[in-house]
């Protein structure tokens, strides 16, 4: 019996604004903050073949040491994506404290499809954001 590949999680980059307590960010004294590292198209095409893309059934980004948000390609990953797959579903994770309205619009406009989705991770309330999501508004 093969199995077949048909979602695809990528971390887009290790960049992120907030300081939460219990990220790995916060937690791994190995990891450097300085260094900055940003996933391309270039970097895809040479791990991804377009067959394999057009397989997938969704892929979607979702930060452990950044937020996609933050990815300086990451509207290219998701135009590239659906480009080669035009169904695919295509996803995202994201504290939401980056970007301006115009980033958020082109990201809707490319995430065109019923069930393609952003999930907001907001954690407790106006008084208590602050506390889990720091350096986030």
């Amino acid at each position: 019996m093969s199995r077949e590949i048909k979602v695809l999680h990528l971390e887009p980059t290790d960049v992120c604004q907030a300081a939460c307590p219990m990220c790995l960010r916060e937690l791994d004294a190995k990891f450097n903050k300085e260094q900055q590292h940003h996933l391309t198209v270039s970097h895809i095409q040479k791990h991804y073949s377009e067959d394999f893309i057009k397989n997938l059934n969704k892929m979607f980004m979702c930060g452990i040491y950044g937020d996609p948000a933050a990815g300086k390609y990451t509207l290219d990953l998701y135009r590239y994506f659906r480009k080669i797959n035009t169904g695919i579903v295509l996803g995202m994770n994201s504290n939401g404290g980056l970007q301006n309205t115009i980033w958020w619009h082109e990201l809707g406009r490319i995430m065109s499809q019923s069930e393609d989705y952003v999930v907001f991770s907001i954690d407790g309330n106006q008084d208590t954001n602050s506390v889990y999501r720091v350096n986030v508004n």
